[in-house]
Parts: C-alpha cells; structure tokens; sequence
C-alpha cells in the first residue's frame, strides 16, 4: 500500500462503493517494510468507510505476486466475491493466476500508458490469464496502451472494455494548506516561488527532465524559484546525488498523505512526466487552482485544459527550462490560469460520477456473466 495514483484511485473507488452500500475489501499482495504516513493515512480512510483491509506479508512485488495469486484463491473460497479488481500490473498477474483456479470474475483497470515494459514472460502469463475480464481504461492513452499489450502477446481484447476517467472530490477544500503553512511544514524560503513535484522517482515520471532543465536556468531565475519534490523510488538516490553535486534549489520529501491537500500552498506543480496514464496528480493540482507546468505526455495531455499556456513537449528540459523562466519572471496571470483550472476540473473529472460509472460497468459486466 503506497501512495501511488493507482492506489489513491482503488481507495477512492473502495470507499465510494462502500458508501453507496456495497460491501469492499482491498487487499495489498505484499506489505512495505517500514509504514509511513501516506499508507497510515490511506488505512484510516479506509477503515473510516468501513472498508475491509488484507494485507499479504511480504516485501518482494516479484514473490508476492505469485505467492499472493495462493493467498488471494484461499480468501476468495473464503469470502466468494462477486468481482476481484486488480488495478496494477503485478495485481494483474495475482489475480489472472488466481481467477483461473477460483473462476472469478475479474476486473482489471488500466492506470499506465505503457503495459509491461519490462519482464515480458511476466505479461505473458498475466495477459493470457485475463481473458474475458472487465477492463477499465482511463483514457485513450491507457485504451492505446491496452490494445498495444494484447497484439504484442497475439491475444484479443475483450469484449467487456469501456472508458472511465479518474475522478478526485471536487468539493474536498476545507482542510487545503495556506502557503504559509507549506512554507513552515517544508522550511521553505517564502521569498522565493515555490514549486511541488509529487510521484514515484521513476523514469516514466520525468524527475531527471526537470533537472535537466534547472540545470539550464540562468542563475537569476534559479534564485526566484525553489522545487519541493516529494516521494519514492528506485532513481531516488541517484537524483539526490545530482542534485547536491550542481548545488541545486530541489529539495526532497518522503511521500505525504493527501498530498493535494499542500498544493495549494505552492505558486505551481510541476508534472515533468513522460507518460501517464491520465495523471492524477495533473488533476488534484488543477482542481486546487494551482499552476500546473506539465508535459504533454500521452494520457497527460487529456488533463490539460485546451490551449493551456504551461504546457511542453515530453522529454524536452529545454522547452521546460524556457517556461520555468517565463513562469520565474512572473509572465502569466497565475488567477486567471486558477480559475480556469478550476473550471475544467469540475467540468470533468468529479469523483462520484466515476463511482457511479464503475457500478453500472460491474452491473453490465455481471448480467453479461449471468443472464438471466
């Protein structure tokens, strides 16, 4: 249980449809070596709505998602769900092994724009186990990527696939932080614009791109400007290495529990990504009214309001070193860039109709299984 998008929408979805009366459990194939608060906190949510946490012992992703395959056919004897819901790759793999045994239904939701990448016999089995499940896109890049992975294995797509985008609690903005907090929580210099990056230290994520591109500031802007990064992952070190050796203003934060809750307190977020699957982050940053400088990454690009003036090419520091420096010089109307964050938001990305929109495809999905 990390604090990954993937996992903030399972946890969103699980409490959802508990509050909507149906009976939720999640259950974590492996159990992170040490707590923290962003999995605390996620916990405590869950238990507040009622919803059933299982949490298999374990730290190794590669183990657990065979070992946890075992686990999850003896809880599914046990409990007898109506859907078992995998929304990662390696939850893909544990329940595509455990469904062929228990002959569960499974439901699958596609969070990434890239599908198996790497350990290509690892996708071959989880793909050849998720046959006719339910799968659930969240945008066309996550449609894309889908349709990519099962031509890559020589497997149809299945007949049970529909579109349904991440949605955040719109009206979630009483407990927000003030900048003023942000800057005593993270020791901020509140003379200088502050800038939040959160996600995994990964290299889909683009973390070393928006180095890259402070590393081309000129020494004026980089004295306006100071980044607050927050998270986890295996690039961690080596960015905090490179940080330290070109005396950089980037500063590093282990992950937070509702992180969108602080974005408000910072002048922008920046989302350097290379791909996404829709960027969840993207969303909560623009739903708080905050200045979003991003890629137009695949999945990304669907987040951005149309003709947003913050926005690059991926994978480009040169392109994002030139807008921190316009953004730097205080060139945009940050007020007007808010409210219209906030009115495309609101728009579209409401996290009650993506509950209501889950329900009916498991409703679909189960008369489809079962008809009458």
């Amino acid at each position: 249980m990390h604090a990954g998008g993937s996992e903030r929408v399972a946890v969103n979805l699980a409490c959802g449809l508990a509050r909507r009366g149906h009976e939720s459990w999640v259950l974590a194939i492996t159990r992170p070596a040490q707590s923290d608060c962003a999995r605390d906190g996620l916990l405590r949510e869950m238990a507040a709505a009622s919803v059933r946490v299982v949490e298999f012992d374990g730290t190794s992703l590669r183990r657990g998602c065979f070992t946890g395959a075992l686990r999850l056919v003896r809880l599914c004897r046990s409990i007898r769900p109506d859907i078992v819901h995998a929304h990662s790759d390696h939850a893909d793999l544990a329940v595509g092994l455990a469904s062929r045994i228990t002959r569960s239904n499974s439901a699958r939701t596609i969070h990434s724009a890239g599908l198996w990448t790497t350990h290509w016999w690892a996708g071959k089995v989880a793909e050849s186990a998720l046959r006719e499940d339910l799968v659930v896109c969240i945008s066309k890049a996550s449609q894309r990527a889908y349709a990519e992975v099962r031509r890559r294995y020589g497997l149809h797509q299945s007949e049970h696939e529909v579109l349904i985008t991440n949605g955040i609690p719109i009206d979630e903005t009483a407990d927000r932080l003030d900048r003023a907090a942000v800057v005593r929580m993270v020791g901020a210099d509140p003379g200088r614009l502050l800038l939040c990056f959160a996600g995994r230290f990964v290299h889909e994520k683009g973390f070393d791109v928006l180095i890259s591109a402070m590393e081309q500031l000129s020494a004026s802007s980089l004295s306006r400007l100071e980044v607050h990064a927050f998270g986890q992952g295996r690039e961690l070190n080596k960015y905090i290495a490179r940080v330290q050796e070109r005396d950089l203003p980037i500063y590093f934060h282990p992950p937070a529990h509702r992180i969108s809750r602080i974005f408000s307190g910072f002048d922008a977020v920046v989302v350097p990504s290379r791909c996404e699957g829709l960027g969840l982050v993207a969303i909560e940053s623009l739903a708080a009214g905050v200045p979003l400088i991003a890629t137009m990454a695949p999945g990304l690009d669907e987040v951005l309001p149309p003709g947003w003036p913050l926005s690059v090419p991926p994978d480009d520091p040169g392109a994002l070193s030139a807008t921190l420096t316009e953004f730097a010089t205080e060139r945009y109307d940050t007020h007007d860039l808010g409210r219209r964050a906030v009115a495309w938001i609101n728009h579209r990305f409401d996290l009650e109709p993506m509950v209501a929109a889950y329900e009916a495809a498991y409703r679909s999905f189960l008369e489809c299984r079962y008809p009458e």
